[in-house]
């Protein structure tokens, strides 16, 4: 989808689990530099859209990604009232970084910016967010539904 300032990324995909049921799962990546310097209205528009495309799914569905953003974010608050939050253990940081201010304070970042959202038909068994790997910034996510 794309805005006048920007453009956010959704795929979406549909698979067979291993018991032949079909699962949708879409997965997208919000605009950074707009949330950082306080785009709220860009932000909003990415949650309108976001919220557009996921609303016509009403079971056997995923929505993750990077929404570079907290919990208070449009976005999440917007897939919040559709769909079902998996917290937990998801609930930890999924983004740490470690900055120098003016070459002499060390200062760790850690931030929660990745979510999963699911329809109330979807049973999430296991949740859980992984060691840092490369080549991401983020840490992975896992997470086995029924």
């Amino acid at each position: 989808y794309r805005g006048k300032d920007y453009h956010g990324l959704y795929l979406e995909a549909d698979t067979i689990t291993p018991s032949a049921r079909e699962l949708h799962i879409g997965v997208t990546h919000l605009s950074l530099a707009q949330a950082a310097i306080g785009h709220s209205d860009i932000r909003g528009e990415e949650a309108e859209e976001l919220l557009r495309l996921v609303t016509s799914h009403q079971n056997r569905y995923v929505m993750t990604g990077d929404f570079n953003g907290s919990a208070r974010t449009a976005a999440v608050k917007a897939l919040d009232r559709v769909l079902t939050g998996v917290n937990g253990e998801l609930a930890r940081p999924t983004w740490e970084r470690s900055i120098q201010i003016l070459g002499k304070i060390s200062v760790n970042l850690k931030k929660r910016l990745d979510y999963v959202f699911v329809t109330p038909d979807i049973r999430v068994v296991r949740a859980t967010v992984l060691d840092p790997t490369t080549p991401s910034d983020h840490n992975p996510i896992v997470i086995e539904v029924i």
